[in-house]
C-alpha cells in the first residue's frame, strides 16, 4: 500500500465524523428528520472509532502531518471518549423525540464537538492541541444553552462556562507562547526527548512557566481546587444530558492532555511539581466533599462531588510510575466514573420528567419515589452506592486500586483523604437514598410521557447500565483482561 492511502487512513476517523456532519447538514436544509439525524450521528462516531482501531492495529506508521499520532497508550482513553458520545447520542434522542424544538442541531454541535475531542486525543502538537480545545468547548456552549428560553439559570451556567473557558483558553496560549519562545518548538514529542527541564538556564526557565501556564488552563478546565467556585451552578443550571457529556466525555479528553505533559516532569529535577499537584489533590478532596455537604440540590451536590472525583484520578497520574499497576488503576477509575455518572445522570433526567418542573432536583422531592418508579430509582441508588465506593460495586475496585498504589508509595496524608471524601460521599448519598423512601408521593405528577415505549425502552436501558456496575464487579478478572490489553 503506498503512503498516499496511509494519509487517507491516517485521516479517517476524521472524515467520517466529517462526512455526518455533512448528511445532518443536508437533513436540517432539505427536510428535518430526527430519527436519520440520529442514525447519522451514531453511524459516524462508530466508523471513527473502527476506522482508528484498524489503522490503530494494522499499520506501523505512527504519525505523518499535523504531528497526530496513533498510540497504544491512548486508545483505552479514546475509546472511553467514544462511549460517552455515543451515550450522550442515545440519550439525546429519548430527550428530544417528542420535542417541537429544532432538535437536528444538538447533533450537529455534538459532532463538531467530537472532532475537537480526536484532535487533542490524537495530536502531539501544543497548538494544533489548543485548536482542538477551542473546537471541544464551544459546541458544548450550544449544548448547554439548548434550553436557555424555558430556564433561565441554564442561560446563566452556559454564560459563566463560557467565561471560564475564555480565561482558561487565555491562559494556555500565553503557556503555549512561553514554551514556543524558549525553545522554538511546539512538538510534545522533541520537547520531551530533549527533556529542557533539566537545563538550569534561563530558557529552562520560561519553559518552565509556560508549561505552569497550561498546567492552570487544564485545572480550570477540570475544575478543580481552587477553581472549582463555579462547577456547582453550571451543574445546577444545565440539562441532565449536556451534563453526561460534560462529565465524562469532555473531561477525559482534558485528562489525556493532561496526562500527556505531565511526561515532562518523569525524570526531572523539579520536586515542585509533585508537592503542587499533591496539594491541589489534598484540596480539592477536602474542599469538594465538605462543601457537597452543605447542598440541597442534587445537581449541585453532584458538581461538588465530580471536584472530588477528578482529584481521586489525579492521583494514579501524581504517583505515576512504569509499573502497570499504576496504569490499571487509571484505567479502571476512569472507566468507574464515566459508568457511575452516565447511569446518575441518565436516570436524574428520566426521574425529572414525573418531578415538579421548578422543584426538580430539590432533595426533598425525591420523597416517595420508590414508590412510584422502582426501577430507576434502584439504578440511582446502586450509582450512588458505586460513587461512594461501597463493596459489591465497581466503584468499590476503584477505590481499592487508588488505595493499593498510595500504599505502595506510603502515601497516608493522601489515604486518609481518601476514606474522607468516601465517608463524607457515603453519608450524603445514605440521606438521599432514606427520601425515597418515604410516603409522601403527592408532589409526583402521572406525566403521561412515562407510559410510552419510548419512556419505558429508556428506563430499562439506564437500568441494565446500572447492573452492570455489579457485574463489572463480580466479574472482575475479566474487564481486568481487557484493561490490560487496551
Amino acid at each position: 500500500m503506498n503512503f498516499t492511502l496511509k494519509n487517507f487512513f491516517f485521516i479517517s476517523p476524521f472524515l467520517a465524523l466529517g462526512f455526518s456532519i455533512i448528511i445532518n447538514l443536508l437533513i436540517i436544509i432539505i427536510k428535518r428528520n430526527f430519527f436519520l439525524s440520529f442514525l447519522s450521528t451514531v453511524f459516524g462516531l462508530i466508523l471513527s472509532v473502527c476506522c482508528y482501531y484498524y489503522f490503530l492495529n494494522n499499520f506501523d506508521i505512527k504519525y505523518i502531518y499535523l504531528q497526530c499520532f496513533y498510540d497504544h497508550i491512548y486508545s483505552f482513553y479514546f475509546f472511553m471518549f467514544f462511549l460517552s458520545s455515543l451515550f450522550t447520542a442515545f440519550f439525546v434522542y429519548f430527550w428530544l423525540r417528542d420535542s417541537k424544538l429544532n432538535r437536528e442541531e444538538f447533533y450537529l454541535l455534538l459532532l463538531i464537538s467530537n472532532l475537537g475531542g480526536y484532535l487533542l486525543c490524537l495530536t502531539n502538537d501544543i497548538f494544533i492541541f489548543y485548536i482542538g480545545m477551542e473546537l471541544l468547548s464551544f459546541p458544548l456552549l450550544g449544548m448547554m444553552s439548548y434550553f436557555s428560553f424555558t430556564n433561565s439559570n441554564n442561560l446563566l451556567s452556559s454564560f459563566q462556562y463560557f467565561v471560564i473557558s475564555s480565561i482558561s483558553s487565555i491562559f494556555a496560549l500565553l503557556g503555549i507562547n512561553l514554551i514556543y519562545l524558549s525553545y522554538g518548538n511546539l512538538s510534545i514529542t522533541v520537547l520531551q526527548e530533549n527533556n529542557y527541564l533539566l537545563n538550569l538556564d534561563d530558557k529552562s526557565v520560561i519553559f518552565l512557566f509556560g508549561i505552569i501556564f497550561l498546567y492552570i488552563s487544564f485545572l480550570m478546565k477540570f475544575s478543580m481546587f481552587p477553581f472549582y467556585f463555579w462547577v456547582a451552578d453550571i451543574y445546577q443550571g444545565i440539562s441532565c444530558i449536556s451534563l453526561m457529556y460534560f462529565s465524562n466525555a469532555i473531561k477525559i479528553i482534558f485528562f489525556v492532555m493532561f496526562l500527556k505533559f505531565c511526561r515532562f516532569f518523569i525524570g526531572s529535577n523539579h520536586l515542585f511539581f509533585f508537592y503542587f499537584l499533591k496539594c491541589i489533590i489534598i484540596f480539592s478532596i477536602i474542599f469538594g466533599s465538605v462543601l457537597s455537604l452543605y447542598q440541597k440540590n442534587f445537581k449541585r451536590f453532584l458538581g461538588y462531588s465530580s471536584v472530588a472525583n477528578l482529584a481521586y484520578l489525579m492521583i494514579p497520574v501524581l504517583l505515576q510510575n512504569c509499573e502497570q499497576s499504576f496504569d490499571l488503576a487509571m484505567k479502571i477509575y476512569l472507566f468507574c466514573y464515566f459508568l457511575n455518572s452516565s447511569v446518575l445522570f441518565g436516570a436524574m433526567h428520566l426521574i425529572s420528567r414525573v418531578l415538579e418542573k421548578n422543584k426538580r432536583y430539590l432533595l426533598e422531592n425525591y420523597e416517595g419515589i420508590f414508590w412510584k418508579n422502582p426501577v430507576l430509582s434502584i439504578a440511582i441508588i446502586i450509582s450512588s452506592f458505586s460513587m461512594a465506593g461501597m463493596p459489591f460495586t465497581i466503584g468499590f475496585v476503584g477505590k481499592l486500586y487508588l488505595l493499593k498504589i498510595l500504599m505502595i508509595k506510603n502515601q497516608i496524608f493522601l489515604i486518609l483523604c481518601v476514606f474522607f471524601g468516601s465517608a463524607v460521599s457515603l453519608y450524603y448519598y445514605f440521606n438521599f437514598i432514606k427520601l425515597f423512601f418515604y410516603e409522601n408521593t403527592k408532589h409526583i405528577s402521572n406525566n403521561s410521557f412515562i407510559k410510552t415505549n419510548l419512556f419505558i425502552f429508556s428506563k430499562i436501558f439506564v437500568f441494565v447500565l446500572s447492573l452492570l456496575i455489579i457485574l463489572f464487579n463480580l466479574n472482575f478478572n475479566l474487564l481486568k483482561v481487557i484493561f490490560l490489553h487496551f
